[in-house]
């Protein structure tokens, strides 16, 4: 007897972007990200369009997993980059909610393309006007590199569920002297 395979729900199915146009959103049963190379320095930067979520669909306990690869180079000057998950009907350098952020202090040793992960995962906690949402954001950055990371942010963010939102991930360093190159970022919905 074969399976019977639900119809998708506002729970199993998974938000696609579209590569060629980055604001598009489908609704799919697969997740695909964009690929892309860009160099990050002291401006606030998304490592991607971000992920378009129409107007009351998100709900509470939906997860997104948002994941980027890339390399990290850095003079001997200290610095300090962080990673940020944006969520809100605009995002940008200094624009939409911070969901979750964390702060990676590299050293001083200067280091040239080193690789790095940055995974985190955002969560609804409440929908509606005053909805919440809370981030969490995991860096990993080669064996070379032994970062010392901030608190990351541990308290509830507003979102207003009721209106499109978009979400992504935000790069910054803190000297000019540092860029980090992002080759591939991925948002999916987990749940």
């Amino acid at each position: 007897m074969a399976a019977i395979i639900p119809p998708p729900t506002a729970l199993n199915q998974r938000l696609v972007m579209d590569p060629t146009t980055p604001t598009s959103l489908a609704w799919k049963s697969a997740a695909v990200g964009r690929v892309g190379t860009q160099a990050i320095t002291t401006t606030e930067t998304l490592m991607n369009p971000g992920l378009l979520i129409p107007a009351n669909a998100l709900v509470a306990g939906a997860t997104f997993r948002l994941k980027a690869m890339g390399f990290w180079t850095n003079t001997t000057a200290a610095v300090t980059s962080t990673v940020r998950v944006r969520c809100g009907p605009t995002i940008g350098a200094g624009v939409g909610t911070i969901a979750g952020s964390i702060a990676i202090a590299g050293g001083t040793t200067a280091r040239t393309n080193i690789p790095f992960i940055i995974e985190a995962m955002m969560q609804v906690i409440s929908i509606g006007a005053g909805g919440t949402m809370l981030a969490t954001v995991f860096p990993q950055v080669g064996n070379v590199v032994q970062p010392v990371l901030s608190a990351p942010v541990t308290a509830a963010a507003a979102i207003n569920t009721t209106v499109a939102n978009t979400l992504g991930l935000t790069f910054v360093t803190a000297a000019a002297t540092t860029s980090v190159t992002v080759v591939t970022c991925t948002i999916q919905q987990e749940v």
